[in-house]
């Protein structure tokens, strides 16, 4: 009897948790559903039927030791941003907003995420613990590179991550400085870079460089689902209705998709920093995406200095702000989702078609080469 007992009681428990990892897979696509910004994308052109997708995946093969794994099963063939924290990853991110909280208190919804008492048992995570120097996904420092030549200077700025802004930000600035010339062209190469913050190449790549403040305009649309709501409040973003739209778009039937679409106006200011140059070139590639795609966007729209973008069409999303963190209800797991669709210049929408070069060459060109010998042509 005690054994039956037992069997009996380990079904139950058994049955209770898949009840509990059901409801947070349920919570998940719904998630996906309310708020991710590109399922229509990923059909129009990957030809990747998200929803149709998951239908195949098995929901009760759940353990406590394969969650995370499982779970990120139902995040496939989303777009880059779309992932779960890892033990390893939420030190990082962490402080990543924390830190950055008094100077940019918008960060709110993030922090009180990562704050969530059972968040961070989920993730055994111990504020008093130091966090490792990683830069999850992005380039290691010692691929930083600076050369000066008669009439070029060379940076090649191979991540825009927030742990290397401050070590070698400064260093990027000092050289340009230490090289001025009105008679060199300035060569930015952000190659292989896939992003990290925004404010990196805000402050060290644009604002030294710059004379006169820059203002843009971003274009967004938002599905508008209740989990995104607090974070686009943060923002203070307007939301408009999106039957009221009224702005350049490629595809016309994307507006069915969305629910909103805001209108924001961006400046940056420049800094006193004696740095004289001829003209600028910026160097991308396809794997440009995020905060080094934004610094696309923003030398496309703006004419910064004067410049020619030389390489292939970049990866996209980065026009918009930070991906929401999602919390699963049982597991107490967080991921991060986009939740805008931010448009081109020309109304299409940037995670489809990325930002277009003003020179295109094949990626099987030295890049680098490609300009040095054209340097006086552009």
């Amino acid at each position: 009897i005690l054994l039956i007992s037992v069997i009996l009681l380990f079904a139950s428990c058994t049955s209770l948790r898949i009840s509990k990892d059901n409801q947070d897979l349920e919570y998940l696509v719904s998630a996906i559903n309310d708020n991710y910004p590109f399922l229509q994308v990923h059909l129009r052109r990957d030809g990747f039927d998200w929803n149709k997708y998951i239908l195949g995946l098995n929901k009760n093969s759940v353990s406590c030791s394969n969650k995370i794994e499982i779970f990120s099963k139902y995040l496939y063939g989303l777009n880059g941003h779309v992932h779960f924290l890892t033990n390893d990853q939420f030190p990082y991110y962490y402080d990543l907003y924390q830190d950055n909280l008094a100077e940019y208190p918008e960060l709110l919804p993030w922090c009180s995420i990562l704050n969530d008492t059972k968040v961070k048992k989920a993730y055994n995570f111990d504020n008093n613990i130091q966090p490792t120097n990683q830069t999850f996904g992005f380039a290691n420092s010692k691929d930083f590179i600076k050369t000066s030549e008669t009439n070029y200077v060379y940076i090649k700025v191979p991540s825009f991550d927030d742990q290397l802004k401050i070590s070698e930000g400064p260093k990027i600035v000092t050289y340009l400085q230490q090289n001025s010339n009105k008679n060199k062209t300035i060569i930015i190469d952000i190659s292989g870079n896939t992003g990290g913050s925004t404010l990196f190449w805000e402050d060290y790549l644009v604002r030294p460089l710059i004379n006169q403040k820059i203002t843009i305009t971003k274009i967004e649309l938002f599905r508008g689902g209740q989990l995104s709501l607090p974070f686009i409040e943060s923002r203070k973003i307007n939301l408009l209705d999106i039957n009221n739209f009224d702005q350049k778009i490629e595809n016309i039937d994307d507006l069915k998709f969305y629910k909103y679409f805001s209108k924001t106006e961006g400046s940056i200011e420049p800094i006193s920093s004696g740095i004289e140059y001829k003209k600028i070139i910026v160097i991308m590639n396809k794997y440009n995406f995020s905060a080094s795609d934004a610094f696309l966007d923003f030398c496309k729209r703006s004419n910064f200095a004067i410049l020619v973008l030389v390489g292939q069409n970049s990866s996209g999303d980065g026009i918009g702000f930070d991906p929401i963190l999602v919390k699963l209800p049982n597991s107490n797991l967080v991921f991060r989702i986009p939740i805008s669709a931010g448009l081109n210049y020309d109304g299409s929408i940037n995670y489809e078609k990325g930002i277009t070069p003003d020179v295109y060459i094949d990626e099987s060109v030295n890049s680098l080469y490609y300009v040095l010998s054209r340097i006086d042509e552009f």
